[in-house]
């Protein structure tokens, strides 16, 4: 008996040690970038099997310079992924918007090349492209943006998801700072958060940009079967020996009975 409560304290030990572990702990790494170097890529840059793929992103805030692009807090962005040009590594999609309040999406304009909500996985040098120029309107000069220009590459957790992201950073301060989060297999656009105060606050701006859905399934990365596995093994053999100590517990019952 003292055997099967043991095992049974060290499999509950277990499930926890390892949903605390995967929750709390990502898998994460940072490579250092330069504006001069925007190699840094994964390949294959673009996913053929996001062809007719829709996805939706969510404006959460937007204020001062942002609001001025015409984003507003609970505005929808929608891409409805029309080719995949292997040739020049960019995704062929329609636009959509639906501003707060209204009933339907609109389409902006006819089919486009994608913006930075979906990138064909060149980390650096689509940064440079989609970011650099604007924020250096904002904070500076391009060089003083490249001295904390870092790609952080992390296994962690999204919406009940184990995958691969990659995070793009521009932290100059406390108050001027931009965080570009990725699905690394995919490229799509998990979060942005941009916070930019400059000049004593004559330009100021917030905005917060999230992944609202997504008509396909991510790719996982493998911890996340392991951990799956790992977790219904755990289960299972909990559900096993708590049956087990009933069994026990009623035979016990039953001798105590007979004696009687």
């Amino acid at each position: 008996m003292k055997n099967y409560l043991k095992l049974r304290a060290f499999l509950t030990f277990l499930i926890l040690s390892i949903l605390i572990v995967s929750f709390t702990r990502p898998i994460s790494y940072c490579v250092a970038q330069d504006y001069g170097h925007p190699e840094d890529s994964d390949s294959p840059e673009v996913i053929e099997s996001l062809k007719d793929a829709r996805i939706i992103w969510e404006v959460i805030n937007a204020s001062g310079i942002f609001a001025s692009e015409d984003l507003q807090p609970h505005d929808l962005i929608r891409y409805d992924v029309e080719d995949v040009d292997t040739v020049y590594n960019v995704y062929k999609v329609k636009e959509f918007k639906k501003s707060w309040g209204e009933n339907d999406f609109e389409q902006v304009g006819g089919v486009k090349n994608a913006s930075y909500y979906l990138i064909n996985r060149e980390w650096g040098a689509k940064s440079a492209e989609f970011f650099l120029d604007q924020h250096s309107t904002y904070w500076g000069s391009k060089e003083h943006i490249d001295n904390q220009f870092d790609t952080i590459y992390e296994t962690e957790w999204w919406d009940w998801k184990l995958i691969n992201t990659a995070t793009i950073t521009y932290i100059m301060n406390d108050t001027n700072y931009d965080k570009i989060k990725y699905t690394r297999a995919e490229g799509i656009l998990l979060e942005r958060k941009t916070v930019v105060n400059v000049n004593d606050g004559k330009i100021v701006g917030n905005l917060y940009i999230r992944l609202y859905s997504y008509s396909r399934f991510f790719e996982f990365t493998p911890w996340y079967y392991v951990i799956i596995g790992a977790l219904i093994f755990a289960a299972v053999a909990a559900i096993i020996i708590t049956i087990s100590l009933l069994i026990q517990r009623r035979k016990r019952i039953y001798r105590e009975i007979d004696e009687i």
